[in-house]
């Protein structure tokens, strides 16, 4: 484990309520891994948005919301120092194999570590990111992600929305279903979820239902929201 204090250098609005901080520095992590960041005398944790090849920062993108310590983070300055640790957690980016990430809203974070890291260093693997969101302006990193398609042939993004009505949404509706994953069944891929504990153990057991073996899937709950 690692201990860094590290300046606050950026926040940036992805929606109306999700932030990324950018912070100084960084720490040797595989992508997918979080960290402890401490504001005031608490530390929660949030997994690393930035890739590992990215040195002179790292990116920790969360929900906001009225709790004490998010007031407290929002409410910091620019060169404010903060108190970094880990790198923490097995939600692992296998190199070798393809990839098929299901995720549900703020659980796209370490999908954004790994898939930044595959572009970066050219990995062969194909991987296709399957991003559930409420409304269209509640996707985060849409920008980034279809310059990041545009940047890695290998990589698909495939994004659904669960309240459509009345939008203008020409995508797809819904949340992810046994239809939509078995779009991508032949190529043998490993298999991430990511998001709200609901929402992991629902698309977790639509795995389990369609006879992908636990060797295959792995997953990572995001509890606190």
């Amino acid at each position: 484990m690692q201990t860094m204090i590290s300046v606050l250098t950026r926040k940036k609005e992805e929606t109306h309520d999700i932030k990324t901080f950018r912070f100084a520095g960084s720490m040797d992590f595989r992508p997918g891994q979080f960290v402890m960041l401490k504001v005031g005398e608490k530390s929660e944790a949030f997994s690393v948005c930035s890739s590992p090849t990215e040195k002179d920062y790292m990116d920790l993108t969360m929900k906001m919301t009225d709790s004490d310590y998010k007031r407290a983070l929002d409410a910091a300055a620019i060169g404010d120092s903060f108190e970094i640790k880990g790198p923490y957690g097995v939600f692992l980016l296998d190199e070798n194999r393809d990839a098929v990430m299901l995720a549900g809203g703020i659980g796209v974070t370490p999908f954004m570590s790994m898939i930044k890291y595959a572009t970066a260093k050219k990995l062969p693997a194909k991987i296709t990111l399957l991003y559930s969101s409420r409304t269209p302006e509640d996707i985060a990193f849409r920008k980034e992600l279809e310059e990041l398609q545009k940047e890695n042939k290998n990589l698909r993004v495939i994004h659904t929305v669960t309240r459509a009505e009345g939008l203008q949404w020409s995508g797809r509706k819904g949340r992810i279903d046994e239809n939509m994953i078995r779009e991508f069944l032949k190529r043998q891929p490993v298999f991430y979820v990511c998001g709200p504990p609901a929402m992991v153990d629902g698309t977790v057991q639509i795995l389990k239902d369609i006879d992908i073996e636990e060797n295959r899937i792995k997953r990572e709950k995001f509890t606190g929201y």
